[in-house]
């Protein structure tokens, strides 16, 4: 079984993440959770590459009881991830149980491509579950992670560009859109500023995220009053894997804060 891997990382620990941290910051005596690893981190599908495996390792002192389940994973308007369970994923097993120290295999494929636009999944590795008595409260504690899969169309056509830049009250909004079929990487968005002379006034680092197929997100940055009034240009650059974007923005009348009285 072939197993294609991507990502900056082969391996990943994951030790209280969703479900489990405001329980902590309510509890700070709970009993720790579980603790569990995932390697690879991410899984991509093609025409060549429809199956794939996921090795899921014990961290923990104490015996993992562990589910999976497959959700189609989008993004709204305003670029938030949107999940909707699905069966689009074949996956084994659908639950685990791992003792300390113990490492399965999680197997996962796709029967299909999609047809035009590639489609993003995420397989959800939680933790079942269980009933801790800690200072008279019971504390229900699980963790997840969720291994992006992404399943890729017959013909890629990556594209990208900045969309939109507007500035109001000191306020920069830079929206990115993926124009292509398939998901993007924004590694980072740089905004700057400079005066009419060409000196820079500020510099601000955004960072970035996955874009999938068709989908906008808007980027927000705050200026303050003073070096508000004294930059007259923004510089944008979007550092999309190999590919930079670039625009440039003039800040007009009214884009600044105003003064308080």
């Amino acid at each position: 079984m072939k197993n294609r891997l991507s990502g900056r990382r082969p391996c990943l620990s994951f030790h209280v993440l969703l479900g489990a941290f405001l329980l902590f910051l309510l509890y700070p005596a709970a009993p720790r959770a579980g603790e569990f690893s995932v390697s690879p981190i991410r899984m991509d599908f093609d025409k060549d590459v429809r199956t794939g495996v996921v090795t899921v390792s014990s961290e923990s002192p104490d015996k993992l009881n562990l589910q999976m389940r497959a959700f189609e994973w989008t993004e709204d308007d305003q670029g938030k991830d949107v999940y909707t369970e699905t069966q689009d994923l074949v996956f084994f097993p659908k639950i685990m149980t791992l003792s300390k120290g113990e490492k399965k295999t999680l197997r996962s494929g796709v029967e299909s491509l999609p047809v035009g636009k590639e489609k993003a999944y995420r397989l959800f590795v939680e933790e079942i579950p269980s009933r801790k008595k800690a200072e008279g409260v019971n504390v229900s504690i699980a963790i997840r992670f969720g291994i992006p899969v992404f399943v890729k169309p017959e013909r890629e056509t990556p594209g990208a560009e900045i969309e939109k830049v507007e500035v109001a009250g000191g306020v920069a909004k830079v929206t990115v859109k993926n124009t292509g079929n398939v998901h993007l990487v924004i590694d980072s968005i740089t905004l700057k500023g400079k005066n009419a002379g060409g000196k820079e006034t500020f510099s601000k680092d955004l960072a970035g995220w996955y874009l999938l197929a068709g989908a906008s997100r808007t980027y927000t940055a705050t200026i303050q009053r003073e070096v508000c009034e004294g930059t007259s240009m923004l510089y944008i650059e979007a550092v999309v894997g190999k590919t930079d974007l670039k625009k440039e923005f003039e800040l007009g009348n009214g884009m600044c804060p105003r003064k308080t009285q």
